[in-house]
């Protein structure tokens, strides 16, 4: 399992891992510009050997918000949202498109993360699950805090 958040001393601030010193990041995107925002690693999630590899990770933005960025064996893609639990929904949903794996199914062209066999495809959805597992947390995690917060 992944540590939760990413807290070497380049990301942790007095605050802690969640705030800054925040880095300069480039996401690309398969429609679209390329995403750029000030960001902090929050965690990410490695599989294989790239090319053939996929990594999954997500980032706190500086304005409010978080950033999933998705590379694959086809590309990458990344998206940004206000609230954790609406990045965790588009991963979800890209991993079950790529996951599905039938050639009958209509999938997205510009999906990042076509496995290209069901190896790939399974390791594509266990990666996936250790990621979300871990938003997971970080999600009540971060409800806690702000309940403890005056």
């Amino acid at each position: 399992m992944s540590d939760l958040l990413n807290t070497s001393p380049m990301h942790s601030g007095a605050d802690g891992p969640l705030a800054g010193p925040w880095e300069s990041v480039v996401c690309p995107r398969r429609k679209g510009p390329p995403l750029r925002f000030k960001g902090v690693c929050l965690c990410q999630h490695s599989s294989g050997v790239a090319p053939d590899g996929f990594t999954i990770t997500l980032w706190r933005r500086k304005t409010p918000g978080f950033v999933a960025a998705v590379t694959g064996p086809d590309g990458a893609d990344a998206r940004s949202d206000k609230t954790l639990s609406a990045v965790m929904l588009w991963l979800e949903d890209q991993c079950r498109q790529a996951a599905a794996g039938d050639p009958h199914q209509t999938v997205d062209p510009f999906l990042p993360i076509s496995p290209r066999s069901a190896a790939q495809r399974q390791e594509l959805r266990q990666l996936a699950g250790a990621a979300l597992d871990d938003w997971d947390r970080l999600d009540h995690q971060q409800a806690e805090q702000e309940a403890r917060e005056p």
